[in-house]
């Protein structure tokens, strides 16, 4: 039986041993925290879902021309088709599976808009806490399934190299060998000042990646997050401007009219470049409202975005009656060890998946 090592336990790492387990390998599933609920990464504090075209109006090939033109033209087209054709039925899986998506009355689910999406194809649960839910699913996923073994507390440092195929992975507490590699580290986001993913993803499968001689691609590419709570790390999802929140200046102007036709759902990138240079051009602030959209229905806020909510009124904020000061941070880094569709490197014995991996899908803009 062959031994896959799997390094990290986010929805990639544990989707990654699952996958290999199902395909009959013996998996190790090693990660720094004290467990896998335990370990602070970025997949606990994703908000607003998991795009999917799972609407009767909408189809794949829709979101494959969404996926295109928000990356700028630097999309491979293989690897954007290959993840919206076969995203979509893995998504409808893990609905199968008992996901808990939100789902409205009549039982359909509950989709919402997002930008430079056509269709309203983002499946979300518990409101905002989509990837808190997503990622403790996967771990009951683990817990049930006997074949994986489960290493806490190790941290990856190096990759073990013999004649050219990677072999195993050197830890805090020891070298661990197997027959194949999976990093699925995470991005690099926590090199900067303000991020909204996890701190200590700063991007150490990737280092170790390289200095095994993986190639690495697009580093330089970096989205940053356009509404993130201004002076703080607390993201407000873009679900919010889906629902209907605008963006204004210090004198009420909604400016991104004025950017683009698109307004507020605009790709990220050209939303946050816009906030950058209105907040440059004033010296003042960008306040995203949502009072409208408490206004058109009262309690939505809270009903729809609950963690936001707790997290506004923590710090200060009642978002039903007041906008609320945010600025660009990063989110979300595209580059990382180049992989094929299959999540293969340039090294033998080693894959990547997840924000550790640079596949193309992205391009300049997630």
């Amino acid at each position: 039986m062959r031994h896959v090592l799997v390094a990290g336990s986010g929805v990639a790492g544990i989707s990654a041993a699952l996958a290999a387990h199902a395909a009959g390998a013996h998996v190790t599933l090693a990660y720094p925290g004290p467990s896998i609920q335990g370990s602070a990464g970025s997949t606990q504090l994703a908000q607003g879902g998991i795009a999917a075209a799972l609407a009767p109006a909408d189809t794949w090939q829709s979101h494959l021309a969404d996926t295109l033109a928000a990356g700028a033209g630097l999309v491979d087209e293989r690897a954007a088709r290959e993840l919206v054709r076969r995203g979509r039925e893995r998504v409808r899986a893990l609905l199968d599976a008992g996901f808990p998506a939100d789902r409205r009355s009549d039982g359909t689910l509950d989709q919402g808009l997002e930008a430079a999406h056509a269709f309203s194809r983002i499946v979300h649960a518990s409101g905002d806490r989509t990837g808190a839910e997503l990622h403790e699913f996967l771990r009951g996923e683990v817990a049930r399934t006997p074949g994986i073994t489960q290493l806490p507390e190790h941290a990856l440092h190096s990759l073990v190299l013999r004649d050219g195929v990677v072999t195993g992975a050197e830890t805090n507490r020891g070298i661990l060998l197997a027959d194949a590699v999976v990093l699925a580290t995470g991005g690099y986001c926590g090199v900067y000042p303000r991020s909204t993913g996890a701190p200590g993803a700063t991007g150490q499968g990737i280092l170790a990646a390289a200095r095994a001689g993986a190639l690495v691609a697009d580093m330089e590419f970096v989205q940053f997050h356009p509404t993130v709570l201004e002076g703080a790390r607390h993201l407000i999802s873009e679900a919010v401007r889906g629902a209907g929140a605008v963006l204004r200046d210090d004198a009420g102007r909604r400016f991104m009219l004025d950017v683009d036709p698109r307004g507020e759902l605009a790709p990220r990138d050209v939303v946050a470049a816009a906030i950058f240079r209105a907040q440059n051009a004033t010296g003042g602030h960008i306040w995203l409202d949502a009072t409208a959209v408490e206004g058109n229905e009262p309690g939505r806020l809270a009903a729809e975005f609950p963690g936001i909510s707790c997290m506004l009124a923590a710090e200060g904020y009642d978002w039903t009656r007041e906008p609320v000061p945010v600025a660009p941070a990063a989110h979300y880094s595209m580059g990382g060890v180049a992989t094929d569709i299959h999540g293969r490197t340039s090294v033998p014995g080693l894959y990547a998946a997840g924000e550790a991996a640079n596949t193309g899908v992205h391009g300049a803009n997630r």
